[in-house]
């Protein structure tokens, strides 16, 4: 039998341990962000740039940290007869379960879903550069396209 074929990377789902520091079970914008990277002044950035978006922030938006080592499965519990969107804040692809090629600054769709990487948000708050690249892609990042 040819093994390389199951060649990707394995991890024991943690999901159900991941920090959620905000969960709202009815949403469908999910963002996450590297534990380390959460404290006040990175949480009002987030908060800003949720509600520059015009997301109902109570109701529309989960927010999950993820700490060193840690992998998520974002498929799960989700319902692919809605469209959820996937903004992820110094992750790369494979910690959120995706077996894809990390693009930052790119809208990524995956059949209902829309996956938009971005640097940390400390890395944010320091460097104009980012915050621009990240503007412009989050303007086109509605349903309706």
């Amino acid at each position: 039998m040819n093994f390389k074929y199951f060649d990707f990377p394995i991890y024991h789902d943690q999901t159900s341990k991941i920090e959620r520091y905000l969960d709202q079970s009815e949403a469908h914008f999910h963002v996450f962000v590297n534990a380390t990277d959460w404290n006040d002044a990175n949480k009002n950035l987030l908060y800003k740039i949720l509600a520059a978006m015009k997301l109902d922030i109570s109701n529309e938006v989960r927010i999950f940290g993820l700490k060193d080592g840690q992998n998520a499965h974002i498929a799960e519990h989700l319902d692919f007869d809605k469209s959820h969107r996937f903004l992820s804040f110094g992750l790369n692809a494979n910690r959120l379960g995706l077996q894809i090629k990390t693009l930052p600054y790119k809208i990524i769709h995956i059949r209902n879903l829309k996956i938009l990487f971005s640097h940390k948000l400390q890395d944010l708050q320091t460097n104009i550069q980012y915050k621009k690249q990240l503007w412009g892609l989050l303007q086109k990042f509605n349903f309706d396209e």
